[in-house]
């Protein structure tokens, strides 16, 4: 994961997030996510169903869109870390999202 951020007016920050296929493929291997829209996906345990399965009732883009939404908060902190931003508030010189 690479990340970049770009002060803007008004105290904010533009934040960009690029994740490498490869990262993203695996986090599609080791998904454990519910099911879109809630449903189960199968009678296997969370993170035990087959792949092929999985793409053959939901499709591929189905499950790399359920596995973006899914890991996207953990890139995202590690993004807003790494570029030392305060999301809450402005203190002191750090940059805050609002």
């Amino acid at each position: 994961m690479r990340s970049t951020s770009e002060a803007l007016e008004g105290n904010r920050v533009k934040l960009t997030v690029e994740i490498d296929e490869e990262e993203l493929r695996g986090a599609v291997d080791r998904d454990d996510s519910p099911a879109p829209e809630g449903g189960r996906r199968s009678r296997f345990r969370p993170g035990k169903v087959p792949r092929r399965l999985l793409e053959v009732r939901l499709g591929a883009e189905a499950i790399r869109a359920e596995v973006i939404r899914h890991a996207l908060p953990d890139y995202y902190a590690q993004a807003v870390e790494e570029a030392d931003i305060d999301t809450i508030a402005g203190s002191g010189d750090r940059h805050h999202i609002g």
